[in-house]
């Protein structure tokens, strides 16, 4: 059984496998390990990460975690996006409230070509970042002229060490069957343009396929 106090420790022991920047553990009344959120580099599977954290645990501190309650975000190096091909970048993101309504709007590019969506709602704080997401898929659907559909499962934002990261969850769905994606971006200045540069890290995993195809 994990206890509140020790969670220190165990985030201490996650932030020492391979490629893991951060983490934090939380925790049920009763002490067992709720959810285990992971900031990680780009380069390994998720899935590998998730296994290696579930290794430590367990050889550390005798503390059995399933892979369900572990979480693994991301970060994708400005490198990265040079060497890997084709991405989506973010354009603008731009948002108007007028009484309990925000709408939301966002622009994307890939090479010469612009791409804009918008996505409308209820003006509760997380319902805005929420359609900042909403807005980018819709400037993704607008690109592929809806060929192919990503669906928002998600949006968060967390604090990781002394980091504070927006996390959005996705499912790719083609004609191939669904493929969960997620997608993090650093949360510098803005919430909202994190959101957005979260949901494009997503939906990036896919686009280089996806334009050769």
């Amino acid at each position: 059984m994990v206890k509140n106090t020790d969670t220190v420790n165990y985030e201490s022991i996650i932030r020492r496998v391979k490629d893991v920047i951060s983490a934090r553990v939380t925790t049920e009344e009763d002490g067992e390990i709720k959810e285990v959120h992971v900031l990680a580099r780009a380069g390994r599977h998720p899935r590998q990460i998730m296994k290696d954290v579930e290794s430590a645990l367990l050889s550390s501190f005798g503390s059995s975690v399933s892979q369900k309650k572990i979480s693994v975000a991301q970060i994708q190096e400005e490198l990265d996006e040079q060497l890997h091909g084709a991405r989506l970048r973010l354009e603008s993101v731009s948002a108007h409230t007028s009484g309990t309504s925000f709408e939301a709007r966002v622009r994307l590019r890939y090479e010469n070509e612009l791409v804009e969506g918008t996505a409308k709602g209820a003006a509760s704080p997380s319902n805005k970042l929420r359609l900042v997401a909403e807005a980018t898929l819709a400037a993704v659907a607008e690109y592929f002229r809806a060929d192919y559909l990503f669906a928002l499962e998600d949006v968060a934002t967390l604090r990781l060490g002394m980091r504070d990261v927006a996390v959005v969850s996705l499912v790719f769905i083609s004609n191939e069957g669904e493929e969960p994606l997620t997608g993090s971006s650093l949360i510098k200045n803005d919430e909202r343009e994190a959101v957005s540069r979260a949901t494009l890290d997503a939906v990036n995993r896919q686009f280089s396929w996806l334009v050769r195809r």
